[in-house]
């Protein structure tokens, strides 16, 4: 499924977690998917964004074209903080012409 720019579908109540899998289209796409990506997971990592418990961009070393990104919220509050980041919000106005697939699931935290 592709999503629309900046939309992620919604998150349940209550503390959550959210796994993103991208596929670029190529190598290269999959390499400028990655850069911005970790652009994104250095400032929710950082003071920026106290609420994103966990956010980590991994890479599938069988194909060099997956990205797993592996996120935790305490609430929707902080998802839609960490949405209005400037480096989120260049992420989100760019990825749709770079990837061949997207799979987005929220799962709540129990």
């Amino acid at each position: 499924m592709v999503y629309k720019t900046n939309d992620l579908g919604n998150p349940p109540e209550g503390h959550f977690f959210l796994v993103v899998h991208l596929q670029g289209k190529d190598k290269k796409t999959a390499d400028e998917l990655f850069s911005t990506i970790k652009a994104v997971e250095k400032v929710a990592n950082s003071d920026r964004e106290p609420d994103t418990l966990t956010y980590q961009v991994s890479r599938s070393e069988d194909d060099g074209e997956t990205i797993l990104v592996y996120e935790e919220y305490p609430n929707k509050a902080a998802l839609d903080h960490h949405k209005a980041q400037p480096e989120f919000q260049k992420f989100a106005a760019s990825f749709q012409p770079l990837i061949k697939d997207i799979n987005v699931r929220y799962y709540r935290k129990d």
